[in-house]
């Protein structure tokens, strides 16, 4: 099975002053493109099928969070007085809803490995997945000084 990737352009800001964002790939050459795609579907290539299954389903259209909704809620975060001088980069809501599916399947999956069986997810089941996650220390944010409602 060949499966054939893109990598989407993301223009995340350098550091330097060079007016080049970081991930801006517009110099790549067909050659370079080339050889990035061989060596993805290389790595395709050497995964099992629950690997492949589950990278084809994060990269399927119908796995995407919206972005605009995505970058309001981190903007929500911001303390009042700052909210409105920050600008949210597109490349950093792309980031977030990909650690946004990342967290979704592993709560899933964690809820699946707790049920046993093929029955549907029930809430009560993925809250009760959630607080394993929270009590083998998976929740990035728990520390002390973060205040999260605990879903019990």
């Amino acid at each position: 099975m060949k499966t054939s990737i893109s990598t989407p352009k993301m223009g995340v800001q350098d550091s330097d002053d060079d007016d080049r964002d970081a991930w801006d790939d517009s110099d790549e050459t067909e050659d370079q493109e080339a050889e990035r795609n061989e060596a993805t579907n290389k790595l395709i290539a050497e995964m099992t099928d629950e690997q492949r299954e589950r990278y084809n389903l994060f990269q399927s259209t119908n796995c995407k969070f919206n972005s605009k909704k995505i970058s309001e809620m981190m903007k929500q975060s911001i303390p009042d007085s700052t909210q409105n001088q920050i600008k949210i980069q597109s490349s950093a809501g792309f980031v977030t809803t990909q650690a946004a599916k990342l967290f979704i399947a592993d709560l899933l999956e964690t809820a699946r490995d707790l049920s046993g069986n093929n029955d549907p997810l029930t809430p009560d089941l993925i809250m009760v997945a959630y607080n394993e996650m929270e009590n083998a220390g998976k929740i990035p944010g728990k520390g002390s000084g973060v205040k999260r409602a605990q879903i019990r």
